[in-house]
């Protein structure tokens, strides 16, 4: 049972959770990228239950993998279609997808995710300032 009180905090993702004028319970969380999604029941463990199984639904659709064979170019072609295409606006999915597609996958992607380290990036986006990118385009690719 949810408890009003100062000081009760939920969690990152745990969501609202109120019981509605018409007697209806309401929850909601944020989705990344979107609007808020509500679930509803007539007590409150059913509108947790239905927000608990569109979570898992959602957050099961993230990505499995094995890091020492899957390399980064993979990584982030999955990540894209599997999990932030879903959650942004067409054109932010494409402004994403180009970037991945032109700077990332040629210079990144045949490096393993096992292997992957913050010298990889730095070396990235030194290379990219020195052909001649702005700082502002650096930062997005980052």
């Amino acid at each position: 049972m949810v408890t009003k009180g100062k000081g009760k905090k939920r969690a990152a993702g745990e969501g609202h959770v109120r019981q509605r004028p018409d007697g209806l319970w309401e929850t909601r969380i944020s989705i990344p990228g979107g609007k808020p999604k509500s679930f509803y029941g007539k007590t409150q463990a059913e509108a947790l239950r239905k927000r608990n199984e569109f979570k898992a639904e959602y957050l099961g659709a993230s990505l499995d993998f094995d890091a020492e064979r899957i390399g980064f170019g993979e990584y982030l072609r999955r990540w894209l279609n599997d999990s932030y295409k879903a959650s942004v606006r067409e054109r932010t999915y494409d402004r994403a997808e180009s970037l991945v597609r032109v700077h990332l996958e040629p210079a990144l992607g045949h490096v393993r995710l096992s292997k992957l380290t913050g010298a990889h990036f730095q070396g990235l986006y030194q290379r990219k300032l020195d052909a001649g990118l702005s700082a502002r385009s650096v930062q997005r690719i980052h």
